[in-house]
């Protein structure tokens, strides 16, 4: 007998984010961070009206963060049939001495992410 119930997700794992999966981050992101007191309340008062204002605002952080050397970008996923899905996101920040010699001189390649990615 088969059973008609959605497949059973896969246990959750971890792997570096790629640029790809920028736009799952900032919904994942805008789910768990639509009601928090400091992005939803403070800085988006208006999302009940404007709901996908919250959503290009992570959107655009992140894909701002995803080009900077201090910035490792790592996601949850778990597999439902042969389909991955990011249920999870993490932005770590290397700071301090460490962070500064992750940075690169006035060639630093990053800066010169073109416009369409804001």
């Amino acid at each position: 007998m088969t059973s008609l119930s959605p497949a059973e997700p896969s246990p959750p794992s971890l792997r570096l984010a790629r640029y790809s999966d920028l736009a799952d981050i900032a919904r994942c992101w805008y789910h768990a961070f639509f009601d928090d007191e400091i992005i939803g309340d403070m800085m988006h008062p208006n999302r009940k009206q404007y709901p996908e204002d919250v959503y290009w605002f992570l959107l655009r952080g992140i894909r701002e963060r995803f080009w900077e050397w201090r910035h490792q970008f790592i996601v949850v996923t778990v597999k439902v049939g042969d389909k991955e899905r990011i249920v999870g996101a993490a932005d770590w920040r290397r700071v301090g001495e460490g962070g500064k010699k992750m940075e690169m001189f006035w060639c630093d390649p990053s800066k010169a992410v073109p416009l369409s990615f804001m």
